[in-house]
């Protein structure tokens, strides 16, 4: 816990900031624009992998077993905090929202906080709030599509066929705020928790971070994290029945990228 608790306070610093130090470069996956992400921990690890596995589709299982070894690594729990992490920075980055929040403060950053820790939902009612929420849906529709191409061409490959270029994007036109928000003070959605840890950071000061546990807490979803576990053991039960490369790419794409992602991309339709 306590690396995790210096992790979040470094990773406040870069997003108050507004350094993008440890984000991706693009690859030659979907050409979708994104808005800046950090992407940090073990998802950001998982998703350059991922976008970096393009090296090795169509090759041998000598070539191609690392490569799903470094995709496969990924603990659960983490993973799944810094997606929240990730997401609550998109949401941040709204200018709307930002001042929103701090004009809802009315000057006592402390004492606003405080009621967001105790009743998280109450973010998802600001004003800019749905906008934040937009970017977030709209950053994930892109990852996803991203996830999709990737898992298409490993499964390509392990038919013979030729490899997509593109998978379209999923809309995100009609989704509204309100259906992601489920007003509980003790379970908050991951939409309610995404905004209350933007909130909390902007009302940090100058790189200080006096909430780490209440983002660390807001930061877990158990229902995240089960259905990463479950990916992560249909994954090795398929690497372990695998016997060529062809075998090892289904299950990079069936289980390594899709059902991962997908443990990501529910919230979408």
């Amino acid at each position: 816990m306590k690396n995790f608790l210096n992790f979040l306070t470094l990773s406040a610093l870069i997003m108050m900031t507004g350094c993008d130090q440890n984000a991706q470069p693009k690859t030659e996956m979907t050409q979708n624009a994104q808005p800046a992400s950090i992407k940090y921990g073990e998802y950001g690890q998982w998703d350059k992998n991922v976008k970096q596995s393009n090296s090795v589709i169509g090759a041998s299982k000598t070539q191609l077993q690392p490569v799903y070894n470094k995709i496969f690594a990924y603990e659960p729990v983490s993973f799944g905090q810094t997606w929240i992490l990730d997401m609550a920075n998109i949401a941040m980055q709204n200018q709307t929202f930002k001042q929103s929040v701090l004009s809802s403060a009315s000057g006592d950053k402390a004492g606003f906080a405080k009621k967001i820790i105790a009743t998280p939902y109450m973010v998802s009612g600001l004003f800019g709030a749905d906008a934040a929420f937009k970017s977030v849906l709209n950053n994930i529709a892109n990852n996803d599509a991203d996830y999709r191409l990737r898992a298409a061409q490993f499964e390509a490959s392990a038919r013979k066929q030729s490899l997509p270029k593109y998978v379209p994007k999923k809309s995100i036109n009609y989704f509204s705020l309100s259906n992601y928000t489920n007003q509980s003070a003790s379970n908050p959605s991951i939409m309610e928790r995404t905004l209350a840890i933007a909130a909390l950071n902007i009302l940090s000061d100058s790189g200080k971070t006096p909430y780490q546990n209440d983002i660390a807490r807001l930061a877990q979803n158990n229902a995240v994290s089960n259905c990463l576990y479950t990916a992560k053991r249909n994954s090795a039960q398929c690497n372990a029945a695998s016997y060529d490369s062809a075998d090892l790419s289904f299950c990079m794409s069936k289980h390594n990228i899709a059902e991962v992602s997908k443990c990501m991309s529910f919230l979408l339709p």
